[in-house]
């Protein structure tokens, strides 16, 4: 599904990331993770094509995508859910998701998002339709930059701290939907600094240290005291 091969990027004349080395299979969940500052969210902007191009190369299901620019990446099918959600503030909440809707891009897909689908997955949400962006709670305001990301009927999703910043009962709320969205067969990548929620609903589990792919494991290896301590302790 996704693939990346020696990708550097760099902020100005200072390096980011060193020959990062990824791969989603189709219908898995990837959980990239590893302490702040490590290069996490820029592999996900290098990969949505918000970073110049350096070296390395990026494909999606076998297409080069290494050098097209954001909008292009989003209509070939990636999701964005971004870290601060980021959603439309001047908005009501009908109108952040509609702005978003593209068509499915396989003529036989039974299951395509729509508005009522999403409020389907987030009843919360059409409860709160008319509200404007500002006027939601963080746990709200997660699950509308998760179905704004649904309505581009996304072939990947990618999650940037999907979970940082909201309460237990939101959290909990945002990994039953991944979860759903597992068993219907969507390929995720998602980065959040709860571990052992990854461990279960991950397939893959990668930690990133300054740039780097530095560990690869399944998710019991993940649950390590000793992986924990070296790779993702404060």
């Amino acid at each position: 599904m996704l693939e990346l091969s020696g990708v550097t990027a760099a902020h100005g004349s200072s390096q980011v990331l060193f020959g990062v080395d990824l791969s989603l299979p189709r219908g898995s969940v990837l959980a990239l993770m590893g302490r702040n500052g490590m290069g996490k969210t820029t592999t996900v902007r290098r990969i949505m094509g918000l970073m110049p191009h350096r070296e390395g190369r990026i494909t999606l299901e076998g297409q080069d995508i290494t050098h097209w620019r954001p909008a292009r990446v989003a209509q070939a099918g990636i999701g964005l859910v971004p870290e601060g959600r980021r959603i439309f503030p001047n908005l009501t909440v009908r109108e952040n998701l509609v702005a978003m809707a593209m068509a499915p891009r396989r003529q036989n897909d039974r299951h395509p998002w729509t508005l009522d689908r999403v409020l389907a997955l987030f009843p919360r949400l059409a409860e709160r339709l008319s509200n404007m962006g500002t006027q939601l709670s963080g746990g709200e305001q997660q699950m509308l930059a998760l179905g704004r990301a649904l309505m581009t009927n996304p072939r990947l999703l990618i999650l940037d701290e999907a979970t940082e910043g909201l309460a237990p009962l939101a959290r909990e709320e945002i990994w039953t939907c991944l979860a759903r969205l597992k068993t219907e067969g969507l390929s995720i990548l998602v980065i959040d600094k709860h571990v052992d929620v990854l461990a279960t609903l991950a397939d893959h589990h990668v930690i990133m240290e300054k740039g780097r792919i530095a560990w690869r494991g399944s998710g019991q290896d993940v649950l390590d005291p000793e992986v924990k301590s070296r790779w993702l302790g404060v």
